[in-house]
């Protein structure tokens, strides 16, 4: 039988000072864990929602070790209004695999 484990924690704080600048800044942090497989179609597999395919029709060894993937990234965006019609804005991205 394929396993799967994944996850993802995304957290954001909003700074407001009421005067026309807000400070976002967003965290991300997502992890995904599963079992190689080569070949081996996604539905009915790993989404078992529309139909489950048999475990035993698995052509593989079952303990093929997992593959993981993560990602921790960090964007923080400055926002000004100047005036009625300006407004400017920055961004910065900062990211690790």
């Amino acid at each position: 039988m394929i396993e799967h484990q994944r996850y993802s924690l995304n957290p954001t704080l909003t700074l407001d000072d009421r005067d026309g600048t807000v400070l976002t800044i967003q965290a991300a942090s997502p992890r995904f864990a599963a079992q190689a497989t080569a070949g081996l179609p996604g539905a009915g597999t790993v989404d078992r929602s529309a139909f489950t395919i048999r475990p035993d029709l698995f052509p593989g060894d079952p303990r093929i070790p997992k593959t993981t993937s993560t990602y921790d990234g960090l964007t923080v965006r400055l926002d000004r209004t100047l005036g009625d019609i300006w407004s400017m804005d920055a961004r910065r991205s900062a990211s690790a695999r």
